[in-house]
């Protein structure tokens, strides 16, 4: 029934090649091209599947197992995002990190309340947190904060500033002489501006101490030198000279009235000197001897000394950086040159005075630059600074008690970071205050500490990571906080674990409708390699090997007294090219003994199927056919029965291979091994253990 079907696809393929032979090389590079979209999209959607179920090497955990676990958590309720959380759990083993979210969560209750991350508790040492420990703590922690209250009112870091080392010296220092020096007017202080450095190069060898000395000659000389009244008219004149010309009238003066023996008179000695002074006191005196002379003489030579003298104050005053006293020539006398040196005496003495009074001052420097100034505000000024100084320092005293009385609570690091401040002038009010402000928390604090110290330190930064979230966990019963915490972990380990797989593997991330697309696309490049394989195996034949039309017209005949049968069809076609048109065949062996020729080698290879459920017998005359054979079959199913087939004698008289003896002949050999073969056969089941004991055989793993 089968006849005119298959000679209806003989003569479509005969004519569809003479027709479309030429166009073997498009199909084949259509196909190469579906081949390879094929293998792309099948890579592209077994690498999906695959990064589905293959298992992370960090977490241990397949990606659906990871979005089970998600599913199953955020399925309770909505849980705080931390973000930061997941990256830091992304590393680790799935171990890890639910052991991580169990001792967590185990602590959540105490970790909430401590606010243990950054908290100034750490300074604190472990102790006894039961509440008479803690308020006497506390009361320590605040009598100290009061001293340190004290202490910062008194540092004014815009006034000005004196360390003293000695500050009970300078307590002492400013009880004594503070009255003394405040009450100086301002004369005085300005006296005291202007001389105190030169009482500053040292006891015995300062500028002030040489002109106090020079000064104190000076006064002798004035003293020893007896008053000279003159003529108002001489003294006029002597007042008009100046220094060098009374200079040179003292030496003409001094020339006329030497004495001279009677030869220098009798030439003449000393005329001329007489001559320029008589010609000079002529103004004064209507008569020029040696009397006016010597009056003249002695009045020159005295005011020669009070010019001199005061020159020499002068220069003394202007050393000292003093401006001198205001005398002109016409206006010297005795009195005035010792009035002049008394009052320069007098200065020079208050001024040192004074100065050894500042010199003893435990603060020297400063107490020496407020006199440099040379006013009374100065040295209010100073006394000030002093008074500020000495208060900071009993502030400092007193901070410094009170910071020892901490040392039971705080850690000798943190104690000496506040010591460091108090030494400094830095206040401690501020760390005080958060002190204070957390204190507390100190009871659950010290609670938790206890048990960080047992947690690993990945466990310390995960519990730091949650604490912006604390505040949404805190309103949560106690039994619920360590639940939370716990699926918070655990949450924010498997995105982590999601979002590092997803970036290895960005396929997997892919929505549904792209999954949909890349299946569709694959179905259609299938069915296009169905047809351009239908094309290729339809048009890749050779031609040169199929016969003539005529040939084939012979024997493809539908009806007529020359059709021919099926079997002849086979037989006739096999010698034109018939298994090049058609080289697959597909037939159980009923079928291929009624209709394929008995040649042996027809095929290159037979394939069975299902070779397990085929007797042995079924098979041979299509083994016969073949030149490889390849048995397909599952071991493990049944085989056919047999029970109520008919069996076919045994040659059970043949002769028995083990019991030839060594005189049976070669070919009474040969029929007994042939004898023992067919038994061999015969006993076999089905096809598939006759190939297992026969044929090289290769077991499948895979299911389907």
């Amino acid at each position: 029934k089968d006849r005119r079907a298959v000679l209806e696809q003989i003569r479509h393929q005969l004519d569809h090649l003479r027709s479309n032979g030429g166009q073997a090389a498009v199909w084949q590079r259509q196909r190469i091209a579906t081949v390879e979209r094929i293998s792309r999209l099948e890579t592209q959607l077994n690498t999906r599947q695959d990064a589905l179920r293959k298992r992370d090497e960090i977490s241990g955990r397949t990606y659906r197992e990871t979005i089970s676990d998600l599913i199953a958590i955020d399925a309770d309720e909505s849980l705080p995002e931390v973000f930061e959380l997941r990256n830091q759990l992304a590393s680790t083993a799935a171990e890890t990190a639910d052991s991580l979210a169990e001792q967590c969560g185990a602590l959540a209750s105490l970790w909430l309340p401590a606010h243990y991350e950054g908290s100034v508790l750490h300074a604190m040492k472990s102790f006894a947190v039961d509440a008479a420990t803690r308020q006497q703590c506390l009361r320590d922690i605040e009598a100290f904060a009061l001293s340190e209250r004290r202490r910062a009112d008194a540092i004014d870091t815009r006034a000005l500033t004196i360390e003293a080392k000695d500050a009970a010296g300078l307590a002492a220092w400013a009880t004594q002489h503070a009255a003394s020096i405040v009450n100086l007017d301002a004369s005085g202080c300005s006296e005291l501006g202007r001389l105190i450095d030169a009482f500053e190069a040292g006891n015995d060898s300062s500028p002030a101490q040489r002109a106090m000395d020079e000064v104190s000659k000076l006064r002798a000389d004035i003293a020893a030198t007896a008053e000279h009244r003159t003529d108002v008219r001489l003294t006029t004149l002597l007042d008009s000279l100046g220094d060098l010309e009374l200079d040179g009238w003292i030496s003409i003066a001094g020339d006329a009235l030497a004495p001279r023996g009677w030869l220098a008179r009798v030439f003449g000695g000393g005329k001329k000197a007489r001559r320029k002074l008589e010609a000079l006191l002529s103004s004064v005196s209507p008569i020029v001897n040696d009397q006016v002379m010597q009056v003249f003489f002695d009045a020159a030579c005295y005011r020669q000394f009070l010019r001199q003298t005061k020159g020499r104050l002068d220069e003394l005053d202007r050393s000292l950086g003093t401006t001198g006293a205001a005398h002109a020539n016409s206006a010297l006398t005795k009195a005035t040159i010792a009035e002049y040196a008394a009052a320069l005496a007098g200065s020079l003495g208050r001024v040192k005075t004074i100065h050894a009074i500042l010199a003893e001052s435990p603060v020297r420097a400063e107490t020496i630059a407020a006199a440099r100034q040379g006013t009374r505000a100065a040295f209010a000024t100073l006394f000030d600074a002093i008074m500020r100084t000495l208060t900071l320092d009993s502030a400092r005293r007193a901070s410094t008690g009170a910071l020892g009385q901490l040392t039971p609570w705080f850690t000798e690091r943190w104690m000496e970071g506040l010591r460091s401040n108090i030494d400094g002038d830095r206040t401690n009010v501020d760390t005080l205050a958060k002190l204070i402000d957390a204190f507390p928390t100190l009871e659950a604090f010290q609670r938790f500490r206890a048990r960080a110290a047992q947690l690993p330190p990945l466990a310390l930064e995960v519990f730091a990571l949650l604490r912006p979230v604390s505040a949404e966990i805190a309103p949560e019963a106690p039994s619920r906080q360590g639940t939370i915490v716990e699926q918070i972990i655990k949450r924010e380990a498997r995105l982590g674990w999601k979002q590092r797989i997803e970036a290895a593997s960005p396929m997997i991330s892919a929505d549904e409708a792209e999954i949909v697309s890349l299946v569709q696309s694959l179905a259609a490049a299938e069915e296009d390699l169905k047809r351009i394989n239908r094309e290729v195996l339809a048009g890749n034949i050779q031609t040169n090997r199929i016969g003539n039309r005529a040939e084939w017209d012979d024997i493809t005949r539908f009806i007529g007294p020359r059709s021919r049968r099926l079997r002849e069809f086979l037989q006739l076609g096999a010698e034109i090219g018939l298994m090049e048109l058609r080289p697959v065949w597909l037939m159980n062996p009923d079928v291929a003994s009624r209709l394929l020729p008995l040649v042996s080698g027809l095929f290159d290879t037979i394939v069975y199927d299902e070779a397990s459920q085929m007797p042995v017998e079924y098979a041979l005359p299509t083994l016969y056919r073949a030149r490889t054979v390849v048995v397909s079959g599952d071991e493990k199913q049944l085989p056919p029965s047999s029970f109520f087939a008919m069996r076919t004698a045994r040659d059970e008289d043949g002769a028995d291979l083990d019991a030839a003896a060594d005189d049976v002949g070669e070919e009474e050999q040969e029929a007994a091994m042939e004898s023992w073969n067919r038994r061999e056969i015969q006993d076999c089941p089905n096809l598939l253990e006759l190939s297992k004991a026969v044929l090289p055989s290769q077991s499948c793993t895979e299911s389907w």
